[in-house]
């Protein structure tokens, strides 16, 4: 929950947006004219479908994966004998 900005381009700044684009089954883009044959197009895997989720079942996904975050802390190198 403290690694955000989530997806390849940095898109969702909180996992909020990311729960609701799995739960919408991730938008199918439309391709253009000029588009028809790029093969680096990228296509939504049709497997992937809406997750249908209510208010309260995101609530409670949400609230789930905060209670896995714990407290941010950094190790310190040691001090090494010279």
């Amino acid at each position: 929950m403290k690694t955000g900005p989530w997806f390849h381009n940095g898109l969702f700044s909180n996992i909020e947006g990311v729960l609701n684009m799995y739960n919408v089954g991730m938008p199918r883009v439309k391709r253009k004219a000029s588009q028809i044959d790029d093969p680096l197009f990228p296509e939504t895997d049709p497997l992937l479908k809406p997750l249908e989720l209510s208010k309260n079942e995101k609530e409670a996904i949400i609230a789930f994966m905060e209670s896995l975050s714990s407290v941010t802390w950094k190790d310190r190198a040691p001090v090494l004998p010279q």
